[in-house]
């Protein structure tokens, strides 16, 4: 496998997909993101068997392959790049080399068969919304979950790529989840600030 691609582009794709991987895992292979470059994408997982995220970095593939890597030491290797066309490129087995410039780092890889792939979802009701729209909506609903140990569920996310693009599961219904939720919390804090000052 060998690709090229920009420091920046690597570093924010390793940065979004390490949230999904855990400190400490049960099992090494937790804790490597998988780098995958095929049909013309260079995709990045991360996956804790809870929580799966992944993302398309823009590159150019000279040549395919996947491979798994430590994640904490990646995210360090590319964070200490300097800015510029980074080469990412296997060579022995369970080796690979990242270079930038003058800088080049060697690395322990694991087999990317030993990695558990985020399940394909068959998506069929679903909207597309900007990033903003989504920030917005987890502004307005997200204080509200589990308040006064309540669990509620007012929206699902999906991340869908690169771009920052989200899928909301029913976007209004959030909203009117959300308001019927706030307005009958109101509507109980008002009965009892009632109650109160008549007592």
């Amino acid at each position: 496998m060998k690709i090229i691609c920009k420091k920046t582009d690597l570093a924010k794709a390793v940065q979004t997909v390490s949230k999904a991987v855990p400190a400490k895992a049960t099992t090494s292979i937790l804790e490597c993101l998988l780098l995958r470059a095929e049909k013309e994408e260079i995709t990045l997982t991360g996956n804790n068997l809870e929580l799966g995220i992944e993302t398309v970095m823009p590159g150019n593939i000279e040549e395919e392959g996947s491979i798994a890597i430590q994640a904490k030491v990646f995210g360090e290797i590319v964070r200490k790049l300097p800015e510029g066309d980074v080469v990412l490129e296997t060579g022995e087995k369970d080796q690979a080399t990242v270079r930038c410039k003058k800088t080049k780092y060697n690395l322990s890889v694991k087999s990317a068969e030993e990695y558990t792939c985020i399940p394909d979802m068959e998506r069929k009701n679903h909207v597309t919304i900007s990033e903003f729209d989504l920030k917005e909506a987890i502004r307005q609903t997200i204080f509200s979950v589990a308040y006064k140990e309540r669990s509620i569920t007012l929206f699902q996310k999906y991340y869908e790529d690169y771009h920052m693009e989200y899928d909301v599961a029913l976007k209004e219904a959030i909203r009117d989840s959300a308001k019927k939720f706030l307005d009958a919390e109101k509507a109980e804090l008002v009965e009892e600030k009632g109650r109160n000052s008549k007592g």
